[in-house]
């Protein structure tokens, strides 16, 4: 196997029997890249909202806790996006829009950014967030959430 540099990326190596045109491949790896990344960001966000649930709620981030003591803030906060709806016990990409709306810091919020969030976090592909579903997206990797 023969590895050689891209002309246009310098360091960056495509095997010389690949099928895609070198700057294809390296596109490919770039978002794959960035996917890590992402998710990288996602995973101590997560940590961020775990120690504050600790540390809000009286435990000073010590010690494993059960489930039932996250389900109270994550509750409430699931809650606060389904404002819109009393009887309802699940959020949809229009009550996360409303929410990030609310925020006070417009951003353009595309329906394909909606729909990505959703694809990430409706384990049952039901177009709607249950609070298992919400409460697994929060909170660290392994944390009640296998």
């Amino acid at each position: 196997m023969e590895w050689m540099a891209s002309p246009h990326h310098q360091g960056y190596v495509v095997q010389q029997e690949s099928r895609l045109a070198y700057e294809v491949e390296y596109a490919l790896v770039r978002i794959l890249l960035q996917e890590v990344a992402l998710a990288n960001t996602l995973e101590n966000i997560r940590r961020d909202i775990y120690s504050l649930i600790q540390i809000e709620y009286g435990r000073g981030g010590r010690g494993n806790h059960d489930e039932q003591f996250f389900y109270g803030p994550l509750y409430q906060a699931f809650k606060t996006i389904n404002s819109r709806s009393e009887s309802s016990l699940c959020i949809d990409k229009e009550m996360i829009k409303a929410f990030l709306e609310r925020s006070g810091k417009p951003l353009p919020i595309l329906n394909g950014q909606l729909a990505s969030i959703m694809n990430r976090l409706d384990k049952d592909n039901d177009g709607r967030l249950a609070f298992e579903e919400f409460q697994s997206g929060l909170l660290p990797f392994g944390i009640f959430n296998q």
